[in-house]
This record gives C-alpha cells, structure tokens and sequence, in this order.
C-alpha cells in the first residue's frame, strides 16, 4: 500500500517525509478537538501571479490579501495538471492523476476504491457538501465518494457565474444548524470567455473594452505566423483580472456565511487553493498558444494560491518551499485527526500551518495530457516536469529533448540550459522515470451514458475535450 511519502528515486539524495493519511475506521478525535466547519474553496484558471496577495501589482484579491496577512500562504504551490478535473480529483484524493484515473476532462471516472477526504470526513460525522460551478465537475460524476449532498451544473447549462455558486452555498450554510460540515466550493469565473460583472469590468479596464469575442474569448491556438497583438492582449488580461475580483468578491460573502453559520467556540477552516493557472499570450512565439490552459507546463499555467486559515490555530505567514496540491487532502486530514493514515500519494503541510516551520523540500511533479485532434504538432504527447527547487526539467514523451530551467535565476523560464547541464538533465529525466514506472497509468474507462456523452460534447465548445 503507497503511503503518504514521496520517494526520491535515487540512491545519492534521500528524504524521509512523516505524513498524514487515513484508515477509513481510526478512531475519531473528540468533538473539541475538531474544527466542526470546514470550508473549502477552489478557485478555477487562477494563476498565482495575477493575484494581489501574491504580489500582483493590481488590486485584484483584496479578500485573498486579508486572508493572507491572518493565515498561511503557499508561496510556490503548484497544480499536479493544468486541467481542472485532474486537478481537483488530485486535491479531493490525494493522489496523483496516474493513480486515481482521471487525466482528461469529461471523459474518466476516478477509481471507486481510492481515497476520498469527503468519505473521511463522512466517517467521522461530517455533513459534506460540493457546490460546483462547471458541467461534469460533479463528485458522483467522476466518482468521487463521501459527499451526501452534490449540486452542479446541468444541460443545458454549461457553468454558472460565483454569484449563482454563492446563492447555492449561503443557502446549504443556512441550514446546517449545529452540524459539524465539510462544504466545497467552486468558483469558475476566471475561466474563459472572460466576461466578468460590469463593475469589475470598468474598474480594470483602461479604456472601454467592446462586448466581442476577440477580448472576451481571445484565441487559444495560433496559426502558423499569426500571434494576438497588444490590444488584445492588453483588454483580455483586464478581463481576465476583473474575473479574479469578481470570484475574490464571492470569497469574501461566502467567507462571512461560513463563518457565520453554527457559530461555536471553534473557529472554521478555510483553505482556497487554485485549480491551474492561464496562459496569457506570455509565450505565444514559442509555443502558438494564445489563451487558455492544458497545452504546456510552465509557471504561468501550473503555480496556483493556496491559502489556509484557522484563527486560533495557523500561525500566520508564508512557506517557501515547493508545495503540490496534492498535499491537500493528507495536509487537512493531519490538521483533523494528527497521525490518521490513508493511502495517498501528497504529504502533509501540518506542522508548517500550526507552527510555521518550511516543510523538507521535496521534488514536485506535474504533467499535462496528450491532444487527440493535433491542433499542434507539439501537443500530440504527454509533457511532464519534474522540479527539485531551482532546477525544473520539462519532459516530453516522445523523443523531444528535455528542457531545464534554473528557477532561482530565470524564474520566468526563458532560458534553457539543458544543454549546458546535461549531467543534472539525465539524473533529474531518470528519477522521472522511476517515479512514472512506480505509478502506471490508470485506465478505468467506462461507457459513456447518453447525458455523459451530451456532457462531453458541450464540453467540448468550452475547448476541454478533443
């Protein structure tokens, strides 16, 4: 059974890391030892450089930022896939997209006898909730268990604005009583097409910006010679802003309800953590990809916020090290129940959020996923990264030489010196290697269902199925 340890693979550097995890049937703790609120919110296609807590140099998350400064903040914590149902699977599991299944959108069920934090939590007489924002990010649907109660969107509705999620959540918060719960949350927004509510519009937007698609739903795969100019670009990314005020707004409504709801002498939980981030043009000559996400593994797209809060608990301030969201789930299960076990693949972030202290560092490792429909030629395999802080390599299944990056002096990944390291290329391509030999892929497909298969073919409008 693969406990909650990421190995290093190799015999010269060796790092022993103590985890949390869960046996469905330890013991609980006693009712005062648990936060009888937990609060989860994720927030989709939020990349972490384009919020203000994280330095961004527009205002755009003024209830992240406050959250922040009472709170831990993950400096450098990144997606295991720029992809949201793969993402989320990962945080709500612990496991990483090979284990658990789901590497696509749409298309893939999670294995039903993998690790679930609502079916922990659940055990322990937790009333667990999921509110989503998009089609088919539903728990039953990618068969995630443990949630009693599950609202998503349905056809023919695709997705649905934050203050559409909010009235969902403030309503399921309002009846709660004096349950102990565990509510997840999703919020969209920032996804394309960005068409964010009038007041964020105006507030970010230099000068008026037409209702068209070109700003609104800006190209995501360039022809060959063509690239999105400055004034596209420049309205798209206020856009794109304005949609992370909108969500930070909703965050902060949803915030006071929880906080608000069952009040008791223990102060609720409250994790925000992104799904993936979004590529801005940032590299449109090198890799003709406009806007949009899932198409390849650099910062821009897979470095997401991640916050946790818990007065009275968290002592606040920030962590450096590299962090996955795959430590999620054993991170919230250790803050519950210290020393539960279960079988997943993250490590928990525990004592960092209670007693400040960096976690060992350890090798972060991401993927993105093959294109079917070949809308370029450099996205027909499977690219994966593997990150021993500085140095991220960037592998690509299929014979392209691997590339290498020096975070620490080149954090926007614009010079490759692979070639100048291959030594330290070969050694970080080998324990990639391992460590994807120790995880073969998971293939668990099932038929499609008539509603299923509608489901992927709206999905497809949205760009997540080929």
């Amino acid at each position: 059974m693969r406990r909650c340890v990421l190995p290093l693979l190799t015999s010269t550097l060796v790092v022993v890391v103590t985890a949390a995890g869960c046996s469905r049937r330890s013991a609980p703790a006693k009712d005062g030892d648990l936060p009888p609120k937990i609060l989860l919110i994720t927030l989709d296609t939020t990349r972490a450089d384009h919020v203000s807590a994280y330095g961004y140099q527009r205002q755009t998350s003024p209830t992240l930022d406050a959250l922040a400064t009472k709170g831990v903040r993950f400096a450098n914590a990144y997606t295991v896939m720029p992809t949201t149902d793969p993402a989320h699977t990962s945080m709500l599991t612990g496991q990483y997209p090979r284990t658990h299944g789901v590497t696509q959108n749409a298309a893939q069920r999670s294995n039903p006898d993998g690790p679930s934090l609502a079916a922990w939590l659940k055990d322990r007489d937790y009333v667990t909730a999921a509110i989503t924002a998009r089609l088919g990010l539903d728990p039953p649907l990618r068969r995630i268990a443990g949630f009693v109660h599950s609202d998503a969107p349905r056809l023919p509705q695709k997705e649905r604005d934050a203050a559409e999620v909010l009235a969902l959540a403030t309503s399921w918060l309002a009846g709660r009583g004096g349950e102990r719960w565990f509510l997840w949350v999703h919020f969209w927004d920032p996804h394309k097409p960005y068409r964010p509510e009038a007041s964020a519009r105006e507030r970010f937007a230099t000068r008026p910006i037409p209702r068209k698609s070109r700003f609104e739903d800006p190209i995501r795969f360039l022809p060959a010679g063509r690239s999105v100019d400055a004034q596209i670009i420049d309205a798209a990314v206020a856009l794109y802003d304005a949609e992370i005020w909108s969500a930070d707004r909703a965050v902060a409504r949803l915030i006071e309800a929880a906080t608000q709801a069952a009040p008791t002498a223990v102060a609720p939980l409250i994790v925000v953590v992104g799904d993936h981030g979004e590529s801005l043009a940032d590299r449109q000559e090198e890799t003709r990809i406009g806007f949009g996400h899932g198409t390849h593994i650099n910062d821009e797209v897979v470095k997401v916020p991640w916050i946790v809060a818990w007065d009275g608990h968290a002592r606040p301030g920030v962590v450096g090290a590299a962090v996955s969201v795959v430590d999620l789930t054993p991170t919230l299960i250790d803050l519950i129940e210290p020393g539960a076990k279960l079988d997943c693949e993250g490590r928990s972030l525990a004592a960092a959020i209670l007693t400040g202290r960096e976690p060992i560092s350890v090798p972060i490792v991401l993927e993105r996923r093959p294109f079917r429909s070949k809308p370029l030629p450099g996205l027909l395999h499977a690219e994966f990264a593997w990150i021993e802080h500085p140095w991220k390599l960037i592998q690509r299944e299929g014979g392209t030489p691997a590339r290498l990056y020096d975070l620490s002096h080149d954090p926007a990944e614009v010079r490759d010196i692979a070639a100048e390291e291959p030594e330290r290329v070969a050694r970080l391509a080998d324990r990639l290697a391992r460590w994807k030999a120790e995880r073969p892929l998971r293939h668990d497909q099932q038929a499609l269902s008539p509603e299923s298969a509608a489901e992927r073919e709206a999905l497809r409008s949205l760009g997540y199925v080929d």
